[in-house]
């Protein structure tokens, strides 16, 4: 899932899975977790992340959450195996760059904004779309979000599911 490389000072962390838009299984969390906390990436001054031009992260692998329905050990353990990697990625002690091309969503979100700097391309969508399943999004994420974009944009975002391209100045349109 995660192809990690050093380039002199710079850790580079590519998204593999663009057959499922570099959705995230639910034990490539914990993958993420001990690479961003390893000693590897603690070594270099920068960690950049990125999927490919087609695909950021589509986020959480949703065939992993529909195995999951009804079994609320299972979506604990998968909640906070997401949750630190996210904290793990905001806290690492060097800059993090997300670079952004195509489609963002939903836990890819939560993943790029986990990060000190977000760079997206021209083709770059974003959506938070957990309300379209029935899912909260984490507390801790809506928080970042409030803190990145406002509430009121949040509230849209949130809300609406819908998707919005990086040119778009804002999720309401204004």
């Amino acid at each position: 899932m995660f192809h990690l490389t050093i380039e002199g000072d710079v850790a580079r962390l590519r998204l593999g899975r663009p057959q499922v838009r570099n959705a995230i299984p639910a034990e490539g969390w914990r993958d993420l977790q001990a690479l961003v906390e390893g000693s590897t990436v603690r070594a270099a001054r920068l960690l950049v992340i990125e999927g490919d031009r087609a695909s950021f992260c589509a986020g959480a692998d949703l065939g992993d959450l529909a195995a999951m329905a009804g079994d609320s050990a299972a979506c604990a353990a998968f909640r906070c195996a997401m949750r630190g990697a996210l904290d793990a990625l905001a806290a690492l002690g060097i800059p993090t760059i997300a670079l952004i091309e195509g489609a963002c969503f939903g836990a890819g979100v939560a993943l790029a904004m986990a990060c000190d700097i977000r760079i997206a391309g021209h083709e770059a969508r974003f959506a938070i779309t957990p309300a379209r399943l029935g899912i909260a999004f984490p507390q801790q994420d809506i928080a970042r979000l409030v803190g990145l974009v406002g509430r009121q944009e949040a509230l849209i975002l949130l809300l609406t599911a819908n998707t919005i391209d990086a040119r778009r100045p804002s999720a309401s349109g204004s």
